[in-house]
């Protein structure tokens, strides 16, 4: 397993396209042809996480924060981005980063915060792009299924959420009549030939079709194979900031602060609003979701929690009348860790592969919440 592999999975969950503009993520540091050791998760790439990997053997690091958003004119020893970066190519260290990507993603750092936090119905709070994705259809004979089915899936096809190898199958009849030139599979050139064919249906994803098309036509065996591409009118799965849901029962601001407090780990919160006002309908953001006041507001949620609220945000809300809880960016965000490590386990099992994943001991929090 090489780091690019590691890469690859990573990018299937939360790909870089949908990053946002300003972000820098993607491959930052190392060689994508290294073999991997062993992995490391973390939310920060500091020199101190830099040495946890080396001390445990792990030469892929892959964090949620860049090490620098913009351009690099120097790397130096006695600069804050130069100085992790000099450290980590001279160790042989590998970073791979997913931020906004891994933000806005299904299943990414606000769809497990909502979770952590007891939200139903969740729903993204500011949609963005969907990914698009397509119906493959092609028509093989029965004894040709699997092997096009297993070309098809090895591609990326047939991922429906948490499950793979998606088709659907129907029998029926398919007719032909080859030219003077063709050399058909089955029949003759010059004759009607009438095969007992399988329509097989699959979804695939926009980013995997070509691979997928270019499988199933290798595994298949006519010489022009038969195939439909159908774009399916809405995306499945959608890509957009914060989530929005509901609690079981309606409770009131103050029991709901000693709860969350206590399951994120955040030992300082600050809160706008009336504690002793009861709520049910709640927005999240992980990391900083200043910016979302107003539409969470427009949403219906009673409640905005997110990290980095400056002083003129908490009061719009208080104008507003929706309540905000700053729980900090590093413990609104730092729950996707176990997430991630959790999907690369199970992905890197399925592929026969018996890597360690780890998760960072570093706090990379900045502030002392002593």
């Amino acid at each position: 397993m090489r780091v690019k592999d590691v890469i690859e999975i990573i990018e299937k969950f939360a790909p870089s396209e949908f990053a946002a503009d300003w972000d820098n993520v993607g491959f930052q540091v190392g060689k994508e042809d290294d073999i991997v050791k062993a992995v490391l998760v973390t939310l920060d790439v500091t020199e101190k996480v830099i040495e946890e990997a080396l001390g445990k053997g792990t030469n892929l690091i892959v964090s949620h924060h860049p090490i620098t958003r913009g351009g690099i004119k120097s790397i130096t020893t006695d600069d804050f981005v130069g100085s992790r970066l000099w450290r980590a190519a001279n160790a042989n260290i590998n970073i791979f980063v997913a931020h906004t990507n891994l933000d806005v993603c299904p299943d990414g750092v606000n769809d497990v915060l909502a979770r952590k936090l007891g939200l139903r119905d969740i729903e993204i709070l500011e949609k963005g792009r969907g990914q698009a994705y397509y119906k493959l259809v092609c028509f093989v004979p029965a004894s040709h299924v699997k092997v096009v089915m297993d070309a098809t899936m090895k591609a990326g096809g047939g991922q429906i959420g948490d499950y793979s190898h998606c088709t659907f199958r129907t029998e029926g009849k398919g007719t032909f009549k080859g030219g003077p030139n063709t050399n058909p599979y089955i029949g003759e050139s010059g004759k009607i030939t009438e095969v007992e064919e399988i329509r097989l249906e699959t979804i695939i994803s926009g980013e995997d079709l070509q691979d997928a098309l270019a499988g199933m036509i290798a595994a298949h065996p006519y010489e022009d194979v038969a195939y439909d591409v159908y774009r399916l009118e809405e995306p499945r799965l959608l890509f957009g900031l914060g989530r929005i849901g509901n609690l079981k029962n309606p409770i009131s601001l103050s029991d709901a602060l000693e709860i969350w407090q206590k399951d994120l780990g955040a030992k300082n919160i600050k809160v706008c609003g009336k504690t002793s006002d009861k709520v049910e309908r709640i927005a999240v953001c992980g990391g900083s979701g200043g910016d979302l006041i107003e539409i969470a507001k427009k949403k219906g949620a009673q409640l905005l929690i997110t990290g980095d609220i400056k002083y003129h945000d908490a009061q719009l809300a208080d104008y507003l009348g929706i309540a905000l809880i700053d729980a900090g960016h590093y413990y609104t965000e730092r729950v996707i860790l176990p997430e991630l490590a959790r999907l690369l386990e199970q992905n890197l099992k399925s592929r026969g592969e018996a890597i360690e994943i780890l998760i960072s001991e570093v706090d990379t929090n900045p502030w002392n919440d002593d």
